[in-house]
């Protein structure tokens, strides 16, 4: 008993001196702490602060009652935004420490946008005010008859926060889509719509304009693509995840022992692998974004069905998906749905309010 006695003593002793160290040092330890972070937490403000010195412009996109382009002309007009990428410098000497590490430069984004106002659909662009003629100039190379114009804000329709929208009688869905696998695999464009007929030819947005236009007159809800264009390295990751890819779907043909005749027979990947690779290689060989995409449906509450808004743009967006290339996938950990049955299981309301704050935000 005296010598456990004496070892608790022994071991007070020693905490209080670690203690009093600390105490005096203290600014020492947090220091130790932080200092692998600092660059980090260094970029993370000097990027905040550049991207909020972007000036961008909202232009509204009206169309002739009749197009007659095809999808292909809008994908030359995201090959020439592409082209309008910028990014820091990345390479010692060569500007790396002022733009990147000092001006925080971080590469801009072109959104793609369609608001439903009531049922009345209007489509936009939100650019870089620097870039804004470069943007008109690749659209109206192929769309002649497009009315563009400068337009106000229509977020501004809305409160700036949930707790204001709710006072008025409203409550909102929001959500993202994510691709359920690799982004090497493309989901259904506008290449597997096409017919040989012209008058066979299906618009491959049209389920998304059919479920705009039945909103009732007084919601809304407004679907947004956010897109920065890849630039250096990440291109270069991005063909090779590509090539990968393709590879690993190679890999299967293989040779087996054919049991009737007891001779080799050489496997070759089934078609639907090797519509795969066409489909990669087709992919990675155009221009590349990261892309978000995510929408928000307003409602007045007696209307709410967090149903709809979960199933109404994913069911239209839908008609992207392919088993065999990819397809969207809810993002639930964004989603403006909680419940207490679902990690983390606590406090849900509380999520769910902070979920709808932060993506209106």
């Amino acid at each position: 008993t005296m010598e456990l006695g004496f070892l608790f003593g022994d071991f007070l002793d020693l905490m209080g001196t670690l203690w009093d160290v600390v105490s005096r040092f203290w600014m020492f330890v947090i220091f130790g702490f932080l200092l692998p972070a600092a660059p980090a937490m260094w970029l993370v403000y000097v990027q905040a602060h550049y991207s909020k010195s972007i000036k961008y412009v909202l232009i509204e996109l009206r169309l002739p009652r009749e197009v007659r382009k095809t999808p292909r002309a809008m994908e030359q007009v995201w090959t020439a935004i592409h082209a309008l990428r910028n990014s820091p410098a990345t390479a010692p000497f060569s500007g790396m420490l002022k733009e990147k590490w000092w001006d925080g430069e971080v590469t801009m984004r072109y959104v793609a946008e369609i608001a439903s106002f009531g049922g009345e659909i209007h489509f936009y662009m939100y650019v870089p005010e620097k870039y804004q003629k470069m943007v008109e100039a690749a659209l109206y190379s192929q769309y002649q008859d497009l009315e563009l114009v400068v337009v106000d804000d229509y977020v501004n329709r809305m409160p700036r926060t949930y707790t204001e929208i709710s006072t008025r009688g409203y409550a909102l869905y929001g959500n993202e889509l994510l691709l359920s696998r690799e982004d090497v695999f493309p989901i259904r464009t506008y290449i597997d719509f096409e017919a040989v007929a012209e008058e066979k030819e299906l618009d491959p947005i049209s389920g998304t304009l059919e479920m705009l236009a039945k909103i009732r007159p007084q919601e809304m809800m407004w679907l947004q693509i956010v897109t920065a264009p890849l630039v250096d390295d990440f291109i270069t990751q991005w063909v090779k995840k590509g090539d990968e890819a393709i590879n690993k779907i190679k890999a299967k043909a293989r040779t087996t022992l054919d049991p009737a005749t007891g001779q080799l027979v050489f496997t070759m990947p089934s078609p639907a692998e090797s519509d795969q690779i066409k489909a990669i290689d087709r992919n990675v060989g155009r221009p590349g974004f990261n892309v978000v995409i995510r929408y928000l449906w307003f409602a007045r509450k007696e209307d709410y069905s967090a149903s709809f808004g979960q199933r109404s743009i994913y069911s239209a967006l839908n008609q992207y998906a392919t088993e065999t290339f990819n397809k969207f996938k809810h993002n639930v950990w964004v989603w403006t749905r909680v419940s207490w049955f679902y990690p983390p299981f606590f406090f849900p309301q509380k999520r769910l309010l902070a979920r709808r704050e932060r993506i209106l935000k």
